[in-house]
């Protein structure tokens, strides 16, 4: 099954910052793999983020994270010192802008690896001998 429409399929990222914290304790970010049209969508989004300004900009970030985002673990509210429930619409309470372009550049270039990483293990068709049958 292609690894896009398998709903358990997901990888996990964090931010760089959060690379030091225990795996046990890191805040982490569960993202669903994507197919190419996906992809596409995500760079030629990009391009509408860098022209956008202030409020839109920031939300076109996060709509463009959250199509990516299958759940997350220990996210930590500050003030209650409680676990954050799962919801991709308060990734603008837990994230700022360089969090997001950050995740959203590492969920495009985990998925373009994964991509890249089927191509090179599948399977290949075999090669016909090409010997030259000798005519006795």
């Amino acid at each position: 099954m292609p690894l896009a429409l398998d709903p358990n399929a997901t990888f996990e990222i964090w931010l760089d910052s959060d690379a030091a914290v225990p795996a046990a304790t890191r805040p982490v970010f569960v993202c669903r793999h994507m197919n190419d049209r996906a992809l596409k969508s995500l760079a030629s989004a990009q391009d509408r983020i860098n022209a956008a300004v202030g409020a839109d900009r920031v939300d076109l970030m996060h709509d463009e994270l959250r199509k990516g985002l299958a759940g997350w673990r220990n996210m930590i509210d500050p003030q209650t010192k409680k676990a954050i429930p799962f919801d991709p619409e308060r990734t603008l309470d837990v994230l700022n802008a360089n969090e997001v372009v950050e995740l959203v550049e590492k969920m495009a270039n985990q998925a373009q690896a994964t991509a890249a990483d089927r191509k090179k293990s599948a399977p290949r068709s075999p090669r016909r001998s090409r010997r030259k049958s000798s005519k006795r």
